[in-house]
């Protein structure tokens, strides 16, 4: 979350576990859920991938399974899993509010993590920087910092 003062970090906790406790017990709106996997459906068969090439983003999002020694293809084949949910919500199952529960509420493994922001780390950056500049400029002799000559292209 943003903006939470790290003196109100203690009362996030359990406010989170508040709120999915309700989702898990009362249920998530219908028409909210219907509108979720509808904007998933349509992002997964638009597979949009902007000016980035599509073939790399077909090949990265594989990856994302093969290189932990599972399917490469599952990610990239999600119309059954896909229909596996929906008939489940068809069906009136509490999908949603089941694997809150499960993965939220029933398991205990958590972390907080506040994260302070260091306003003088750029300034820190750039001097480093500079000094690695500076100490290899210094390493170099007028026959190293020319740059390469050119042949004409015939």
């Amino acid at each position: 979350m943003k903006g939470v003062e790290a003196a109100d970090a203690e009362k996030v906790e359990p406010l989170v576990l508040d709120v999915l406790r309700g989702l898990a017990a009362d249920g998530i709106d219908r028409l909210t859920v219907d509108a979720a996997v509808n904007t998933a459906e349509f992002r997964l068969r638009e597979n949009n991938t902007g000016s980035f090439p599509r073939g790399i983003a077909l090949m990265l999002r594989a990856l994302k399974t093969w290189l932990y020694a599972r399917d490469p293809l599952a990610p990239l084949a999600f119309a059954a899993p896909l229909g596996a949910i929906k008939a489940r919500l068809a069906a009136g199952e509490r999908t949603f509010e089941d694997l809150i529960a499960l993965n939220f509420l029933e398991n205990r493994h958590r972390s907080t993590v506040l994260l302070r922001p260091d306003p003088s780390l750029a300034e820190r950056e750039a001097a480093e920087e500079r000094g690695q500049l500076d100490a290899a400029r210094a390493t170099m002799t007028a026959a190293t910092s020319k740059p390469p000559s050119r042949k004409p292209v015939r």
